[in-house]
């Protein structure tokens, strides 16, 4: 999880910044999976590590000793369990209310097909907002 939240955190910005016309939205669409990715490696990885400080009790102590190792193990997985839920209520980013930041005026933003894709799977219609149309409007009187 840390080499690639590494990875992501030196190339995404990089290809977002300095990359040819479209790279922003490359950028952020790979960001917004490789997120997915890393949160879920990082959670296993904080399993694993309980499981296998819970399995080396076990097996390194007496039972009474392996027991109370045990409990307090849970009882910190459990707080971390409840801290992480609280934590992540707050600051959950559903995909409803996500923009997906694409600078096009309403015409374009309906013909628009390869975006990200709703809960139906039908390609979710960018929101444009007044900078875009904007700019929009200055590129058809040109």
């Amino acid at each position: 999880a840390l080499f690639n939240v590494t990875m992501c955190a030196m190339l995404g910005p990089g290809l977002a910044l300095r990359g040819p016309d479209g790279s922003m939205h490359r950028a952020v669409d790979g960001l917004t999976i490789e997120y997915r990715i890393c949160f879920l490696f990082f959670a296993l990885g904080v399993l694993a590590f309980f499981l296998s400080a819970l399995l080396y009790a076990c097996i390194t102590f007496f039972w009474p000793v392996a027991l109370c190792v045990a409990l307090v193990l849970c009882s910190f997985c459990t707080r971390i369990f409840f801290n992480f839920r609280r934590i992540y209520s707050k600051f959950e980013l559903r995909a409803e209310h996500t923009l997906d930041g694409r600078m096009l005026d309403d015409d374009d933003a309906a013909q628009q097909t390869d975006g990200p894709l709703d809960a139906s799977g039908a390609p979710r219609k960018p929101r444009a907002n007044e900078a875009a149309r904007v700019i929009a409007m200055a590129q058809r009187e040109r």
